[in-house]
């Protein structure tokens, strides 16, 4: 299994409400809905513990809440993807703030293990960026 880390960085807001957030598919369904001003991903629903997009180069795939450890642990598991893969989003206190990291674990071949990173970093990458200049309140709804 090869894991893909995104940068750590920080969230400003407490690691309960962000894990609530990240753990909640409506939450994110918004968020990967657009990021910015671009959308990351097209045709982003929730049902239920899922969420569904359209991933460029890779189509339709659900993500599947699968593993929730509060406060410091989400996890996504994907269906329909072409490999098994997981989101997951670690968590720590880092005073009122929390540390945040997230990783994408992919079971893929090892002849195609440098391909599938060079597709998925920039997206965890980018994803970094986002949720650290995220306006928590504001994305809440609280201001």
């Amino acid at each position: 299994m090869q894991v893909i880390n995104s940068r750590p960085f920080t969230i400003k807001k407490d690691i309960d409400t962000v894990f609530d957030m990240a753990g909640e598919p409506e939450s994110a369904r918004h968020f990967l809905s657009k990021v910015g001003d671009k959308p990351m991903f097209k045709d982003v629903s929730v049902a239920d513990d899922a969420i569904s997009a359209k991933l460029p180069l890779v189509g339709d795939i659900t993500l599947h809440r699968n593993r929730m450890e509060k406060p410091s642990l989400v996890s996504y598991k994907a269906e329909g993807a072409p490999v098994p893969v997981e989101l997951v989003l670690n968590f720590q206190p880092e005073g009122d703030n929390t540390q945040a990291q997230v990783s994408v674990e992919v079971e893929a071949p090892s002849f195609v293990a440098g391909m599938v990173k060079t597709k998925i970093q920039p997206l965890l990458d980018k994803m970094a960026d986002s949720l650290e200049h995220l306006d928590v309140d504001r994305f809440l709804g609280k201001k």
